[in-house]
């Protein structure tokens, strides 16, 4: 379909970042299965500035999104917590937490992506793992926080 069948008539490129708050299932090149991700709790952490650039309505659009694919958006970790969902900022800690629960932390990207299906589940598991350093404030921050 075009960009216009789907409801979009903007010049954002379907899936890209920028156009991450309006995916929904079978819209925009998204996949059909609107419970692509039932049974799934994500835990949002960070700042998204890739869906809003100020960031004020970032996570609302971040969690409208998962929820509209039936995933449970977690508040705090807990016993079932499945992803952890990093942006820029996200606290050193939580990644650690993730780690230490193994639980899957993904980025927006790769979110996407799996939203687009151009990425399963499994083949996720296949990518570099993200770490701490994945998320700093900027380039500067992250040397800062190498251990040599």
């Amino acid at each position: 379909k075009s960009h216009e069948e789907n409801g979009n008539s903007s010049t954002t490129v379907p899936g890209s970042a920028a156009s991450f708050g309006m995916l929904s299932p079978g819209r925009y090149g998204a996949v059909e299965d609107e419970e692509l991700l039932k049974g799934k709790i994500i835990l949002i952490s960070g700042i998204f500035a890739e869906v809003d650039a100020d960031g004020t309505e970032a996570n609302r659009r971040v969690k409208k999104v998962l929820e509209s694919f039936k995933a449970t958006v977690g508040t705090r970790f807990s016993k079932n917590t499945n992803y952890l969902l990093a942006g820029k900022d996200t606290d050193p800690s939580k990644i650690k937490t993730a780690k230490m629960r193994s639980v899957q932390v993904l980025d927006l990207e790769r979110l996407r992506r799996l939203l687009l299906g151009e990425l399963t589940f499994e083949s996720m598991k296949l990518l570099p793992e993200l770490t701490e350093y994945s998320f700093a404030r900027d380039a500067d921050e992250a040397a800062r926080a190498l251990p040599f």
